[in-house]
């Protein structure tokens, strides 16, 4: 059996903006001392987010990469010259 390394390097956007999300919860709780034990719980919530924040995996970035989007291609870097297979 052959163990391919891959390295990968992750780095954060620096032009990345905060997103923006508007949240309502609320819940009830009720406990009836007539039932010894008995607990009774309601959660509420709505979340709508606005340019949220995420990743792409590194296997997103290879297939766009394959697919041409040229940014994706810009996350991976391979390291010419050398044999991939060593860590060196």
């Amino acid at each position: 059996m052959r163990i391919i390394k891959l390295p990968v390097i992750i780095m954060g956007n620096t032009a990345l903006q905060p997103e923006i999300a508007d949240t309502l919860t609320f819940g009830v709780i009720c406990s009836l001392s007539r039932l010894s034990g008995f607990n009774a719980s309601v959660d509420y919530y709505d979340i709508k987010i606005q340019d949220a924040i995420g990743a792409i995996d590194i296997q997103t970035a290879v297939d766009q990469c394959y697919a041409g989007v040229a940014t994706a291609c810009a996350l991976g870097r391979q390291r010419a010259g050398r044999d991939q297979h060593d860590p060196s």
